[in-house]
């Protein structure tokens, strides 16, 4: 047990003193008559000799699955999906007003959004205000980049500034459909930075800021080529 702390390795184990079958039983099974037994994939690694003969090589550690820092898992988290909210419940049930809202905004502009249950994974919950430097939930984020929370997503939605709040959000919509569909951008704005700006551009004007998700990619197909 203090080896596998020492390497921070992500391990289960099972009590033999708790069960006498399983104690006597698994010796026969694994044809290993002492304690403890290692056992990884369905497959026994060995008992205290060959793990500390395994330690000593620096085997172990590469053979073992070690823990992952809880800032890698919050990333992966983040990045599990192009939009995701992390809130108290899901967008079916909220467990407080401020997510209650948040998924309100967002409905208006019927976005594809993953969440996270924060109250689920209080090591997530703490952990992530750290990450994000953000004290508060709901908390927002895009591409895996913080947005922000209710105070912020709402103030952009009331003040009508959809095309900001907008941008943040279809951001990634439209890079990815750029990719696929490079040839409804005109030709001198390829090699540039402009042309993401460009295509938003269009886009928010042409739907006078009433946009949906749904119609993003067909609003980008009408826009003929053009020269600025």
């Amino acid at each position: 047990m203090e080896m596998f702390s020492t390497l921070e390795v992500e391990f289960s184990y099972f009590d033999i003193l708790s069960d006498s079958d399983v104690r006597e039983g698994l010796k026969k099974f694994g044809e290993w008559p002492t304690y403890p037994q290692v056992w990884m994939d369905g497959e026994l690694l060995g008992g205290l000799d060959i793990l500390k003969e395994m330690h000593e090589n620096g085997e172990l550690v590469t053979t073992l699955p070690v823990k992952q820092s809880l800032n890698t898992r919050l990333k992966n988290i983040i990045n599990s999906h192009k939009i995701m909210l992390f809130m108290k419940g899901n967008p079916s049930e909220p467990k407080c007003g401020f997510s209650k809202t948040t998924v309100g905004i967002l409905a208006e502009y019927n976005l594809d959004y993953k969440t996270f249950d924060i109250l689920t994974d209080d090591e997530v919950r703490q952990g992530l205000k750290t990450y994000s430097e953000w004290p508060t939930y709901p908390q927002l984020y895009v591409d895996g980049e913080l947005i922000g929370g209710l105070d912020i997503i709402r103030e952009m939605h009331e003040s009508g500034d959809s095309v900001t709040l907008l941008s943040e959000i279809v951001w990634c919509y439209v890079e990815t459909y750029l990719l696929l569909y490079p040839f409804f951008v005109p030709r001198h704005l390829h090699a540039t930075g402009l042309v993401i700006s460009w295509n938003l551009q269009c886009l928010m004007s042409y739907h006078e800021n009433a946009i949906v998700i749904e119609s993003a990619a067909q609003s980008l197909k009408d826009f003929p080529e053009i020269g600025l």
